[in-house]
């Protein structure tokens, strides 16, 4: 079904659907972008995420998490890092909306992630935790000239039933 074109529902679409947080003075850029093609600005803010734990607030996630920063904040965790990248996964997982069955994550993470064994706990608390729906391996360079590793998109939802799932698209 389609959003109806209404005051009211693109009121609601600026000022309480898009969320972002941002480290740098990016953020300002995100923001600029967003009032200049009209859509929701409001609630881009410039701050350390990773600084700021959110629970139980979003419906979808989407977002690349840091690729290989360090962070302060892993003891406010369940898998206490310096790890930027292991924090930030864990960060955007607590952060869906338990009470929509339909919550989910697109998330961008260095394809190490998926083999290194310094992530062997995350992948086994993401796996025990959510469904791992699906893992999308993009080409080399998708990313450059920001970073020449190689990426992946993990498509994570909410956990259904407490069993063990078998099967992971790849």
């Amino acid at each position: 079904s389609r959003m109806p074109q209404n005051k009211n529902s693109i009121e609601m679409l600026r000022h309480n659907t898009i969320y972002g947080g941002e480290l740098t003075s990016i953020a300002r850029i995100a923001k600029m972008n967003m009032i200049l093609i009209g859509d929701g600005h409001s609630n881009i803010k410039q701050l350390d995420s990773l600084e700021n734990p959110v629970k139980n607030e979003y419906d979808v996630v989407i977002t690349n998490i840091p690729f290989a920063q360090e962070t302060d904040w892993g003891n406010l965790y369940d898998l206490p890092s310096k790890n930027g990248d292991s924090i930030c996964l864990q960060h955007c997982l607590k952060s869906l909306n338990k009470d929509n069955k339909n919550s989910r994550a697109g998330i961008i993470v260095p394809e190490g992630f998926l083999f290194d064994s310094k992530f062997e706990k995350e992948r086994e608390w993401i796996v025990e935790k959510f469904n791992l729906h699906t893992v999308i391996s993009l080409p080399s360079g998708v990313f450059l000239p920001y970073t020449t590793q190689k990426a992946s998109i993990l498509y994570i939802k909410l956990k259904e039933t407490s069993e063990k799932k078998k099967n992971i698209w790849f």
